[in-house]
């Protein structure tokens, strides 16, 4: 897969997604998926339309402020998650909401394919408005910074699937 065209407009997210994300996959570490146009292979010519990594992850369960505890249900002391390691959009394709696209689509496969029992999914979201602002548009929310996260370029943001499901009516 040639990924030398692909460019999202954000140098880190570009150079992790050309030169990291494979070595990342080759440790295990992570998997990155492309979003293509239908029948078309990636090449130079033709760069997907966005890229998204997962990595697992987990999140205390008092960080989770809405998490919604059914009665009856133990829950463990870290919920687990998938993390979104990286989201990229090629520039060309800004403005035409395949961001959303690609995170409604995350949420689904994760409900209809959840092979490891993943009820959560988090973020670490650059600290530019922009970027804050698209994940809590799709539903993400702040995880309350502590001293140390003030510092820090992003923000930990989390989702409960749980929700999505309830709102979409999706059960499997």
């Amino acid at each position: 897969m040639s990924l030398d065209e692909f460019n999202c407009g954000d140098d880190d997210l570009n150079e992790f997604f050309k030169i990291d994300a494979a070595q990342n996959e080759k440790e295990l570490l992570g998997k990155t998926y492309s979003l293509t146009r239908e029948g078309y292979e990636i090449t130079d010519q033709n760069p997907p339309i966005a890229l998204i990594c997962y990595c697992n992850g987990s999140i205390h369960v008092n960080l989770a402020e809405d998490f919604q505890r059914q009665e009856g249900v133990t829950y463990y002391e870290y919920l687990p998650a998938v993390k979104i390691a990286r989201l990229g959009v090629h520039q060309d394709f800004k403005g035409y909401h395949i961001g959303d696209l690609v995170l409604t689509m995350t949420k689904s496969i994760f409900l209809s394919q959840n092979r490891t029992g993943c009820r959560i999914l988090i973020v670490d979201a650059y600290k530019k408005d922009k970027v804050v602002k698209f994940y809590e548009e799709n539903g993400f929310q702040r995880i309350h910074e502590s001293n140390k996260e003030k510092k820090a370029s992003t923000w930990t943001m989390y989702y409960d699937l749980k929700r999505f499901q309830e709102q979409k009516g999706v059960f499997f």
